[in-house]
C-alpha cells in the first residue's frame, strides 16, 4: 500500500515510537486479550485433531462481520506503519484489510495449551514493514467435543486478540472488549441460527477513507510532560556513569531474577495462567471494604508475601543461579513497577473508551524486615508482617505519591527519540550496564473489572448467544524492565491473572510457586481474618 497524503493519520508521539522501537529490536514485543467463551450446541465442535472447514466457516460468518463493525468503532484497529526508518515515523490508516491473513484457527482443551498459545503469540512480532495489514490479529481457538464431557470448565472456544503496544495499552483492552461484544451481539441476533447459515463468507472488507470517530492523540497532547531536567541528571548519571561496583552496592538485597537479561540472544516469552473461584473473589471484596483497602492492594500484598517465600528466601537458598545475581546476595527488597492509568490526569480527561497508550509507571520498593528471633524453628524465624495494614499502607502510598513521578519518567522518551540509531544504542548500554539487565523485581499490569455487556436488540438470541466464562490479560516478557510480569482481569467476580518472565532467566519451578503462592495467599485471606508469612508455607 503507498503512503499518501490521503491516508496519513499522524506521526507516532513519543510512548507510541518507544514501544515501536522496542517491539522492532526484541525487547517488547505486545499485548493480548483472551476471552473464554461458551458457545451454543448448535456449532458442532471438532472430534479429532483438526479442525474442519465447515467449523471454521461457521464460526467467520459471525466473527468477520463482527471484526468490521469492531474496526469501524475502533479506528487504533485501522491502522498500520510507515517511514519507520525515518525520524518521524507515522499512522496510516488502511482502506482495505484482508481479515484471512490476520485470523487463525487452533485446538485449545485446557489452560496448558492456552498458555502455549499465548507463549507462541507473545515471542512472535508484526510484520511491521507490511503497511497493508493492520497492527493486531485474532486467534480462535475451540475445545475439541470430546473434551466437554471430562471438563467442568464451562468454556468450549476463545477469541485471542493480540495487538502492538503502540496503538493501545491495558485499559485498551476493556475498549476492544466492549466494542467487539457489542458487535457480535448485533450479528447473533442477525443470524438465530448459525447451522442455516449459507451466506457468502468474506474476508476482505473496504473501510471508508476517514473515520468518523477521531483516531487518538498522543500521551504529550493530553497531560502535560515537562523537561525533566533534574530527574534526567540522575538518571543519566546512575545509568552511565556511576561505577557497577557502586550499582551493585546500591542493588544489593534487591532480588532481579537468577540471569541477566543481556546473557540471552533471545526473549522469549513464557506465560502461566492462574485463578480464584468466584466465591473467593467476593468475599475478598468484602474483606476489602471491612477492611478500608482495595482488591490491587490485597493482591499486591499477597504478592509480597508470596515472594518473600518464593523469590526471596529460594535464591537465597538456589546455587544455580548466576554470579552476578550472586553479588546481590542475600536478598530482601522487592521493588514493584506498577502500571499507572494517565487517563484521568489528561486535560481534558479522557474517558475510559478511549483506546491509545496512556499509562506510565510508579515504583515502590518494599525491603523485608528481620525475623525477630534466629530460632532453628524454620516457623519461628519470619518476620511478623501485619497483612491488613499493609495493605492500607500499600493504597495510601499509591494515593498519596500522585503521579508526578510518572510524568518524569515519561519525560524521558521525548528527549531520547529524536534519533532512533542512538536511542536503540543507549538501551543496549542501558541494558548492558544494569547489573542483571533488568531494574525492577515485578511488574504489575492491573486493568480492573470488565463490566457484562448486555445486548439491547430486539429478538431473542439466548439460544445463539455466546456466553462468556473468563477473560485472560496477558504481554510479552518486558526483558529491559522486570525480571516477572503480572497481568490481571476480573469479570462477574471472576479473577485470572498471568505471569509472564523470560525463559531462562528465572527457574521455571521458582515461578510456578511464585504463582501458586499468590493464589494461597488470596485463598487464605478470603476464608480468614488475617494471614502471616507462617500460614503460606
Amino acid at each position: 500500500m503507498s503512503t499518501n497524503i490521503n491516508n496519513i493519520v499522524r506521526p507516532l508521539g513519543n510512548l507510541e515510537r518507544f514501544f515501536q522501537i522496542v517491539h522492532d529490536i526484541d525487547y517488547y514485543y505486545n499485548v493480548g486479550l483472551t476471552i473464554r467463551y461458551k458457545i451454543p450446541k448448535n456449532v458442532s465442535l471438532p472430534t479429532s485433531t483438526s479442525i474442519p472447514d465447515e467449523i471454521k466457516n461457521k464460526i467467520l460468518r459471525i466473527l468477520y462481520p463482527t471484526l468490521e463493525q469492531t474496526i469501524l468503532k475502533e479506528p487504533s484497529l485501522a491502522v498500520s506503519f510507515a517511514n519507520l526508518h525515518t525520524s518521524k515515523p507515522l499512522f496510516v490508516r488502511l482502506l482495505e484489510i484482508d481479515l484471512n491473513r490476520i485470523v487463525r484457527f487452533v485446538i485449545v482443551n485446557d489452560d496448558h495449551d492456552i498458555e502455549q498459545l499465548l507463549e507462541e503469540e507473545h515471542t512472535t512480532k508484526f510484520n511491521v514493514e507490511d503497511n497493508s495489514i493492520p497492527l493486531w490479529r485474532i486467534v480462535v481457538g475451540i475445545k475439541r467435543d470430546f473434551n466437554i464431557k471430562k471438563e467442568t470448565t464451562n468454556w468450549n472456544l476463545i477469541i485471542s486478540i493480540i495487538w502492538h503496544h503502540a496503538i493501545g495499552d491495558g485499559k485498551s483492552a476493556l475498549v476492544f472488549y466492549s466494542s467487539f461484544n457489542e458487535s457480535l451481539l448485533e450479528n447473533l441476533n442477525k443470524n438465530h441460527s448459525l447451522q442455516d447459515s449459507f451466506n457468502e463468507l468474506k474476508s476482505n472488507i473496504t473501510l471508508p477513507q476517514q473515520s468518523t470517530i477521531p483516531f487518538c492523540k498522543p500521551l504529550e497532547k493530553c497531560v502535560n510532560i515537562k523537561f525533566p531536567f533534574l530527574f534526567l541528571v540522575k538518571e543519566v548519571f546512575r545509568d552511565f556513569v556511576l561505577p557497577k561496583f557502586l550499582k551493585r552496592k546500591l542493588l544489593k538485597g534487591y532480588w532481579l531474577g537468577d540471569i541477566p537479561t543481556y546473557s540471552l540472544s533471545k526473549n522469549i516469552t513464557k506465560i502461566l495462567l492462574y485463578s480464584i473461584t468466584v466465591e473467593e473473589f467476593k468475599s475478598l471484596l468484602s474483606q476489602s471494604r471491612q477492611h478500608n483497602t482495595t482488591i490491587t492492594s490485597i493482591f499486591n500484598i499477597s504478592l509480597l508475601f508470596s515472594a518473600y517465600h518464593h523469590l526471596i528466601l529460594a535464591s537465597n537458598k538456589d546455587d544455580n543461579i548466576s554470579k552476578d545475581a550472586k553479588k546481590l546476595a542475600p536478598f530482601d527488597t522487592i521493588k514493584l513497577d506498577t502500571c499507572i492509568n494517565l487517563r484521568p490526569y489528561s486535560t481534558p480527561e479522557l474517558p475510559w473508551t478511549q483506546s491509545g497508550i496512556y499509562v506510565s509507571d510508579q515504583f515502590l520498593i518494599y525491603k523485608y524486615p528481620k525475623p525477630n528471633n534466629t530460632s532453628d524453628n524454620d516457623k519461628d524465624s519470619y518476620p511478623e508482617l501485619d497483612f491488613w495494614k499493609m495493605s492500607r499502607e500499600f493504597r495510601e502510598q499509591l494515593i498519596n505519591r500522585g503521579i508526578s513521578d510518572s510524568i518524569e519518567y515519561l519525560g524521558i522518551t521525548k528527549l531520547i527519540l529524536n534519533d532512533r540509531k542512538k536511542f536503540e544504542n543507549m538501551l543496549h548500554k542501558k541494558i548492558d550496564g544494569e547489573i542483571m539487565g533488568r531494574e525492577n523485581s515485578v511488574m504489575i499490569s492491573n486493568i480492573g473489572k470488565f463490566p457484562k455487556i448486555l445486548s439491547n436488540l430486539e429478538g431473542n438470541i439466548s439460544d445463539n448467544e455466546w456466553t462468556i466464562d473468563d477473560m485472560i490479560f496477558s504481554q510479552s516478557s518486558v526483558n529491559f524492565s522486570s525480571g516477572i510480569t503480572i497481568s490481571i482481569i476480573s469479570y462477574e467476580d471472576k479473577l485470572t491473572f498471568s505471569l509472564a518472565y523470560q525463559i531462562n532467566t528465572i527457574s521455571h519451578e521458582k515461578v510456578v510457586r511464585f504463582g501458586e503462592g499468590i493464589v494461597k495467599c488470596l485463598k487464605f485471606v478470603a476464608k480468614n481474618e488475617n494471614v502471616t508469612l507462617q500460614d503460606l508455607i
